[in-house]
């Protein structure tokens, strides 16, 4: 090869080496930002029913233990949350203590995982049982992948069916920011 070509072909594959770190940091930093954790925001209105037993421990104490389930209506009307199924196997010593689990289902079948207990609060008109509540999301998958967010709701027992079935709602307001892993 004379001088003139290996000059010209040694340049381009001297800037083609140069090129292709930048090309691979440039690659890798597309994949780190789509892979990036994101917040979700959880806030409206989960309407309940409650299905389980109820025993009576002694005059004016009764305990529950079964499954609180319904829907979120998200206070946004729209979003990942907005609509999604809730379950929550839990209990509620009433006037005293409540807790347990939640699953949250999507359409898509993605799930979140959270816990939550309760307390009693001042009564609230049209309410049976007013309670002051913490949630904590622990995990989930798909979307809700790797959910984690913490923080208040408030649990309202509005009547108790004749069946022994107790109807409800609980409000998440201010919305609490959950930071789910990137999908």
């Amino acid at each position: 090869m004379n001088r003139l070509h290996r000059a010209r072909f040694g340049r381009a594959k001297t800037t083609r080496r140069a090129f292709a770190p930048g090309l691979l940091l440039l690659a890798a930093t597309l994949v780190a930002s789509s892979s990036s954790a994101a917040e979700l925001a959880y806030e409206g209105t989960f309407a309940w029913l409650a299905v389980g037993t109820t025993y009576t421990i002694e005059d004016n104490h009764s305990y529950f233990v079964g499954e609180f389930g319904g829907s979120l209506v998200a206070t946004s009307k729209s979003g990942p949350f907005h609509g999604i199924g809730i379950v929550c196997p839990g209990f509620n010593d009433i006037g005293v203590a409540g807790g347990g689990y939640c699953v949250l289902t999507d359409a898509a079948g993605d799930k979140a995982f959270m816990d939550w207990t309760c307390k009693p609060a001042a009564p609230t008109p049209g309410a049976l049982v007013t309670s002051d509540c913490s949630l904590n999301f622990t995990g989930g998958t798909g979307k809700f992948s790797g959910a984690k967010g913490s923080g208040p709701f408030a649990a309202y027992i509005t009547a108790i069916n004749p069946n022994g079935k107790a109807s409800g709602y609980s409000t998440v307001e201010p919305a609490i920011l959950v930071s789910v892993d990137g999908q």
